[in-house]
Parts: structure tokens; sequence; C-alpha cells
């Protein structure tokens, strides 16, 4: 049975479901390149951030490994100011005793 349009209700119901189903496609399909340009967006900001990153990195990299050279030098430095010091305090230790001795010889006199 045909109707005004020549075609029977089953046909036209199937052409009215898949004309639905064609806009709806099309919904999505506009949906999906809306996400593929945000994505895309995403991902360059992505690839700026990750770019920085690495900049960043290799800074840190170069200010720590002049930290360490600067530790090294001090530890270095120490050293050798430890070594000063401990001649020095020989030294002052050795002048202390003999005035002390001759402090204690002038004193305490033996009593003869």
């Amino acid at each position: 049975m045909s109707q005004g349009n020549g075609h029977d209700p089953a046909t036209a119901q199937m052409v009215e479901i898949l004309h639905k189903i064609h806009v709806e496609l099309v919904g999505v399909r506009a949906a999906v390149n809306d996400l593929s340009v945000r994505l895309d967006a995403t991902n360059a900001r992505l690839d700026a951030t990750n770019a920085r990153l690495d900049a960043f990195r290799e800074e840190v990299r170069e200010d720590l490994g002049a930290l360490r050279a600067d530790v090294t030098g001090i530890r270095n430095e120490l050293g050798s100011l430890r070594v000063e010091l401990r001649v020095d305090l020989d030294e002052l230790r050795g002048s202390y005793e003999g005035r002390l001795a001759r402090l204690e010889a002038a004193v305490f006199k033996k009593a003869s």
C-alpha cells in the first residue's frame, strides 16, 4: 500500500529514521572535529610546556654542576685552613708551654 508520494508506510518510516541518523551523525562529526581541534591545541601547549621544562631541567643541571664545584672549592679551602690552624695551634701551644714553664719557674722557685 502506497501513500500519496508513492512509498509504502514502512519505507517512509525507514527513510525518516535514516534521516534522523544522518542528522545525528552530522552532529557527531561536528563534535568530533571540534574535539580534534581542541586536542591539537592541547598537544601544542603540551609540546611548548615540555620544551620549557627541558630548558629548565638543563638550567638546573648546570646550576647543580656549578654548586658542586663551589662545594668542592669550599671543602678544599676548609681543608687547607684546617691544616694551617693546626700548625698555628701547635705553635701557640709550644709558645704557651714555654711561657708557662718560665712563669712557673719564676713563681715557684725551688727552695734550696
